[in-house]
């Protein structure tokens, strides 16, 4: 009961900060402004910008929790029919292992459909073999293949 009563809290905290970016944005820019969930049901905002023509695309998503906001980021960069993984980060430790990777990659492999990317490459940067394994476990769960330098790449 308590949970569900949490759920609804954070699920209106960000319907109320999607309807502020929705009215005010977070630039001159229009963003798309989407609540979705977690694979653990835990609601969380994404947005992204809505005119897609630039070459380098930055995926937002925030989430509420324990009465904070936590932020999570994707970039890419678009080159002919090349999406690349500039970045990707958690920005509290707190929030890392909630499902949010999932969800950026989800949107990030959308808009590179969208844009007619037929491949998305990156490059795996760590700095432990805990992270290393993570990354590898995440990046295989989408198809990417993974070269003995830590490239990736994904045919879509």
């Amino acid at each position: 009961m308590m949970k569900h009563i949490f759920d609804q809290i954070n699920y209106k905290k960000l319907l109320n900060e999607k309807n502020r970016a929705d009215t005010l944005g977070f630039s001159e820019k229009k963003y798309i402004n989407t609540v979705l969930e977690t694979k653990y049901n835990e609601p969380v905002l994404i947005c992204y910008p809505a005119d897609l023509s630039d070459f380098a695309v930055t995926i937002f998503l925030i989430s509420f929790i324990k009465g904070k906001y936590h932020r999570a980021y994707m970039y890419l960069i678009f080159k002919d029919k090349v999406m690349n993984i500039s970045d990707i980060g958690v920005l509290k430790d707190e929030a890392k292992s909630r499902g949010y990777g999932d969800l950026l990659m989800v949107t990030a492999l959308e808009i590179a459909k969208s844009k007619g990317a037929s491949i998305v490459t990156g490059n795996m940067i760590f700095e432990s073999s805990e992270q290393r394994n993570r990354q590898i476990n995440y990046y295989s769960k989408y198809g990417f293949q993974i070269d003995e330098n830590y490239k990736l790449k994904l045919v879509l």
